[in-house]
């Protein structure tokens, strides 16, 4: 994986807006002095991608003072797709937000447990690694712990190292499978108990399979009989079918005959009808030949009256829109009149503002600064209860000091009993292993018993031979005593686990309490640092509200001077309002004259064009006196045109009918002739007595029917029974083999158990070798020295080899401390992991400038992991890389100066 780039919010000492750090392959190399938020960074990796709390186990230590949340997004490129992904996690609110950045898409991930799952696999290390213990140890190891874990005793080593290689899990999977073999035992008897149940209820099962043999025979015999009875009524449903159709045809025929008299029925009347309409219609054509001549007038003379109405309404156009200008004109000469007066006015109010000018000015001089003294009284008032509230923070903030004081004294009485853990854990792992193999020897015991009691031909258990019954039950006796002394010794055990238990959890929540000692610290320094600052803030502000006292002392003079003046400003604005107002009033003047003389030519112009209309009402009263002496044969006309059009079309609608009478009378003949032969063909009395035996036969067949259906209803109650019995006799098979199954794995799981425990040391041996040959190789490069040899031992001790001479940790040097835990760390991370990347937290702590220049040497040239983040405060890592990230603290937020 590649962390590409981290961005802070809130977070410590990072403000609002966010503060974004961008990275690098290779070294990056995170500069500043102490407290300005170095150390944040690597703190804001662990806590975003290892789910790591630095310092305290307090989500609210992370978050900046005065904020209620802060968050850290970190963008890396996954080792498992090679995507870029962002993870932001919010310090003081318990959330994630995981967004995919080639379209910005958020993952669905419900829980943390999710979303642990999903870090793990896309950084490359196994599921059931904890993510916190990786970076404690390799990753970001905190700041002063680099060295410090090598240099503890054995068992602290091992309660450290431990959990990082998994080791103890095999120990715990012992003692959690000793649970699975009594469950094994309990569902092994509850099988048994099942057999000997289904056993006895398949006993029946012959006996109704006979019964079943000899209905299934009768039903046989039955549905022969049926299917006679229905042969017979498969004949007779045939004729009756045959002298059905034949009455059918009859009913139908005389129906239709019927149908077609009606038809021509209707059709004669229809004939004499449509003889009438033809009359009709020629009546009208020759009305219309003797009114079409005045009917052709009389639409001339309404052509022409239309004409005159259209030439009236634009004579009456004319005449309205004259009557709108004499209005218009009515309106333009009241307007001359008032825009005379405004003309007046605004020369007037024009020479009142030459006037007042310099004394508008006078006072809005004064007014300004008045605003401004006004302006200082606000700030000054703001700036007493900024001081007040400066003060209360201060208080604050000396009896937080006062009490982080307290706490840290406190926590350090603890650290005694802190240290007790990894004995008192060592002697619980003792007494449980001493437990657990008493358990799996009352086990053995309990089988040996139990193998003695099922035969009477059992040999003995020491020499082989057959056992006489008397010499079997002394064995089982003793066997019986043994167990019952390994039970007490288990309640002995248990008893001195029980009083170990309070210790272990309070010597653990005495080391949870110590593990907070850093960050507490941090803290105290935080809080110092912070307290300095409020006090140097002090000092400015009681400066300026000083300043601003003298700033205001000449207000009642400039009231004074200011009320002498009588607001000229106000009366200048007046006479300014009526100047603005009426300035326009000339030219508006001069347009409105213009536009006089323009409404009285178009006026005249109006009235001649209405002259040239003449007298159009005359001509129309003379065209409708016309137009009504000949409206009668008008309408004549009109009445009957459409009628007279209509006689070519009846005399053909009479032709029609003719003909479809005449066609009607031949089908008539037809259809009697057809209905006499299916009257010689039909009788009625044969058809009722076929009815009649079908009605016999068919009750017949309703008894055989009911016969087999109740027959059948036995043999499935039947069949029913037979198959719920066959389900039981399968269901017996299946369970005598579970049981053999839950044999073989009652005897597996007793294998593996033990496979456990004998396991624990060898894969410890195993893996601490394999990290100890990879340590030893990068220790090589970072000394560039090959005569030198580092080894990782079980009890997970350093140890240098050169020349034959062998030192432990503690006769190493500062840098080769510092270079030998650099290299066990990296190893670690390389073996368990595939992430290549690390950060060195102030790896120069405690060196001189010599050992410091060579520790940067040596990492200059180191290789095999893709990113090295090195935080100090130390300028000489700059040397390292072109890549170099400045920070500085400036008031209290952390800020990048450089790149």
């Amino acid at each position: 994986m590649k962390i590409t780039d981290v961005k802070l919010n809130d977070f410590k000492s990072y403000g609002d807006p966010p503060t974004i750090i961008e990275f690098q392959e290779g070294v990056n190399a995170i500069i500043g002095e102490n407290g300005s938020g170095k150390s944040t960074i690597c703190e804001a990796v662990g806590f975003a991608l290892f789910d790591y709390y630095p310092g305290s186990l307090n989500q609210d230590d992370l978050v900046r003072d005065g904020k209620s949340s802060g968050k850290a997004k970190v963008t890396f490129v996954s080792n498992k797709d090679g995507k870029k992904y962002a993870i932001e996690r919010y310090a003081g609110r318990s959330k994630y937000d995981i967004y995919r950045e080639e379209d910005n898409a958020m993952l669905d991930l419900n829980s943390k447990g999710e979303v642990i799952a999903w870090i793990k696999e896309h950084i490359g290390i196994p599921e059931s690694m904890d993510l916190s213990t990786l970076w404690q140890s390799s990753v970001g190891v905190p700041q002063g712990k680099f060295t410090n874990d090598f240099a503890e005793v054995p068992s602290k080593r091992k309660a450290i190292f431990n959990p990082l290689l998994e080791v103890d899990v095999y120990r715990d999977l012992f003692d959690d499978m000793r649970p699975v073999v009594n469950v094994l035992e309990e569902e092994k008897q509850v099988v048994k108990d099942d057999i000997t149940r289904l056993e006895t209820r398949v006993e029946d099962l012959p006996e109704l399979e006979e019964k079943k043999e000899g209905l299934e025979k009768d039903i046989q015999e039955s549905k022969k009989k049926r299917d006679e009875a229905n042969e017979k009524i498969d004949k007779l449903d045939d004729r009756k079918e045959e002298l059905e159709k034949l009455e059918d045809k009859i009913n139908t025929v005389e129906s239709e005959i019927s149908s077609k008299k009606d038809r021509l029925e209707s059709k004669q009347e229809a004939l004499s009808g449509a003889e009438d309409n033809l009359e009709e219609a020629k009546k009208a054509e020759k009305v219309v030949e003797e009114n079409k001549k005045e009917h052709k007038e009389y639409k001339k003379k309404k052509e022409r009256l239309d004409e005159l109405k259209e030439l009236k309404k634009e004579k009456d156009a004319l005449k309205d829109e004259i009557g709108e200008l004499e209005k218009e004109l009515s309106g333009l000469k009241e307007k001359k009149k008032n825009l005379e007066k405004n003309v007046e006015t605004a020369k007037e109010s024009k020479s009142t503002m030459e006037e007042l000018e310099p004394k508008v000015e006078k006072q809005e001089e004064l007014e300004e600064k008045l605003e401004s003294i006004e302006r200082d009284e606000e700030r000054l008032e703001d700036k007493k209860i900024e001081l007040e509230d400066l003060l209360e923070q201060i208080e604050k903030k000396e009896e937080e000091y006062r009490k982080k004081e307290e706490e840290i004294d406190k926590i350090r009485e603890l650290e005694d009993k802190a240290d007790s853990l990894p004995d008192l854990k060592e002697e619980r792992e003792e007494l449980t292993n001493e437990r657990s193999v008493l358990e799996s020897k009352i086990g053995e015991e309990r089988e040996a018993v139990e193998r003695l009691k099922e035969t009477e031909e059992a040999q003995c258990p020491t020499c082989g031979q057959e056992l006489t019954e008397e010499h079997r039950k002394e064995i089982i006796e003793e066997k019986r005593e043994l167990i019952e002394r390994s039970k007490q010794q288990i309640k002995e055990l248990e008893d001195e686990l029980g009083e170990l238990k309070p210790k272990i959890d309070e010597a653990e929540r005495a080391k949870e309490q110590v593990q907070r000692l850093d960050g507490l610290e941090e803290r105290l320094e935080d809080i110092e640092s912070n307290i300095e600052e409020l006090k140097e803030n002090e000092d400015e502000l009681r400066e300026k509200i000083t300043d601003l006292k003298e700033s205001i002392e000449n207000k009642d003079s400039l009231k004074k001077e200011l009320e002498e003046l009588d607001d000229p400003k106000k009366k200048y604005d007046e006479a300014k309002v009526r100047y603005e107002e009426y300035k326009d009033a000339e030219d508006e003047l001069e347009d409105v004259k213009e536009k006089i003389s323009e409404t009285e030519q178009k006026k005249e112009g109006l009235k001649e064009k209405k002259e040239q209309y003449g007298d159009i009402e005359g001509e129309m009263d003379e065209i409708e006196d016309d137009m009504k002496e000949l409206e009668e044969p008008h309408e004549k006309y009109l009445k009957n045109v459409d009628l007279a059009g209509k006689v070519e079309e009846r005399k053909e609608k009479v032709k029609e009918l003719k003909s479809e009478i005449e066609g009607l009378e031949t089908k008539i003949d037809d259809l009697e002739d057809e209905l006499e032969e299916f009257e010689t063909k039909f009788d009625s009395k044969e058809l009722k007595d076929v009815k009649q035996s079908l009605k016999e036969e068919r009750e017949k067949l309703a008894k055989h029917e009911t016969k087999i259906e109740e027959k059948e209803d036995r043999l499935d109650d039947l069949n029913e029974k037979i198959d719920e019995l066959k389900e039981v006799e399968e269901e017996l098979e299946n369970k005598r083999e579970e049981l053999k199954e839950l044999d073989k794995d009652l005897e597996f799981t007793q294998f593996i158990r033990m496979t456990y425990k004998d396991s624990r040391p060898l894969i410890t041996e195993i893996l601490v070798d394999e990290i100890s040959q990879e340590a030893d190789s990068i220790y090589r490069d970072l000394r560039g020295n090959p005569s030198e040899e580092l080894s990782w031992t079980k009890d997970y001790e350093i140890v240098v080899k050169e020349a034959g001479e062998e030192r432990n940790f503690q006769k190493l040097s500062g840098g080769e401390q510092m270079c030998a835990a650099l290299s066990v760390r990296l190893a670690i991370l390389k073996i368990l992991s595939k992430m290549k990347i690390v950060f060195l937290d102030e790896p120069t702590a405690n060196l001189d400038e010599e050992k410091k220049g060579n520790l940067v040497d040596q990492l200059r040239n180191f290789t095999g992991f893709s990113q090295l983040f090195v935080i100090s405060h130390d300028e000489t890592f700059e040397s390292m890389t072109e890549y170099v990230i400045n920070l500085a603290k400036v008031d209290r937020e952390t800020k990048v100066v450089s790149r």
